[in-house]
């Protein structure tokens, strides 16, 4: 059996202290041939503080720009297949973390099944429990209209979320106590997922129109024109700490974030889920977006108020 080689990128922020703990995890990992860390253009010293790691395993590499997490990422995974030419390539946020023999599966699996375009471990919680949302669902232009509707008017909406998301456990849960290897699904978190470098290559890498957000489904809709597959293996796992700053009275943050996420959804809506211009869903999906906004500044304007009387 051939043994695939692997390399790996991993995208910093303003958070070298995580970053440097995963470094120090998986700097000695036998099944990561190469690791490329790529600092985002950070505003404190993180650069400075990735270069003590650079050796001939894992170079550290500053972005000429921040483009965001598809620019950041590209950066690096132009620059690892042009200097080592990888078989596969994984994508690694900083605020995860995985063992050794993690990547040794999965270089199995994509050896065992070549039909397999993607493929990671199972997303854990920092609790050790799978997490709410360890992958995605097909999506069209109906539900997308029908989630944001339900978001701006359903107050029930975070408990059938949470139904949702039981389900999606107990989906993988029964699948890992299974003799199945591989579990189909439509898309994988971005949190840290492993593929093919050629089929990244085939699919342009990342979109970088997107600064953040819909990465995952629009690698899924690329690589299923292409009739690849995106899978999870339930005999491995992975934790996904997701250290973000609480943004309850950080205003200015959470607000650039929903304009972000907004702008994202417009632009993956319009370009790849309805891509025929249907002018209904087009003008649905601004007046819901418009709505959406409404509500987002009115919990905004009660935050503050709550802040206010403390």
């Amino acid at each position: 059996m051939k043994i695939l080689s692997c390399g790996l990128v991993v995208l910093n922020y303003n958070d070298s202290d995580t970053t440097i703990k995963l470094i120090e995890a998986i700097k000695n990992y036998d099944q990561l041939d190469h690791i490329v860390v790529v600092d985002n253009c950070s505003t404190d010293d993180s650069y400075k503080k990735l270069l003590k790691y650079q050796s001939d395993k894992i170079k550290i590499l500053l972005s000429p720009k921040n483009g965001g997490y598809s620019y950041g990422n590209n950066f690096g995974i132009k620059y690892l297949i042009e200097n080592f030419n990888p078989d596969i390539i994984g994508i690694a946020n900083p605020d995860v973390m995985f063992n050794n023999n993690f990547v040794e599966v999965l270089k199995k699996y994509f050896e065992l099944y070549p039909d397999y375009a993607v493929l990671t471990g199972i997303q854990l919680n920092p609790l050790g429990e799978i997490a709410g949302h360890p992958f995605w669902e097909e999506d069209s232009a109906k539900n997308i209209l029908w989630q944001r509707f339900t978001e701006i008017f359903n107050p029930l909406t975070k408990i059938f979320n949470m139904l949702r998301y039981h389900n999606y456990r107990k989906y993988l849960t029964k699948n890992a106590q299974s003799k199945n290897e591989i579990v189909q699904v439509w898309a994988v978190e971005g949190s840290l997922f492993f593929i093919r470098a050629l089929d990244f290559l085939n699919i342009g890498l990342f979109d970088e129109n997107l600064f953040m957000y819909y990465e995952e489904c629009i690698i899924s809709r690329k690589l299923q024109k292409l009739n690849r597959k995106i899978g999870i293996c339930p005999k491995i796992d992975y934790k996904h700490f997701h250290f973000y700053a609480s943004d309850f009275y950080d205003y200015s943050r959470t607000r650039l974030r929903h304009k972000i996420f907004c702008s994202s959804l417009k632009y993956y809506f319009v370009n790849y889920v309805n891509p025929n211009k249907n002018e209904l869903y087009n003008k649905l999906f601004n007046l819901l977006a418009s709505l959406e906004n409404i509500k987002f500044e009115i919990k905004q304007a009660v935050k503050k108020l709550i802040n206010y009387h403390q």
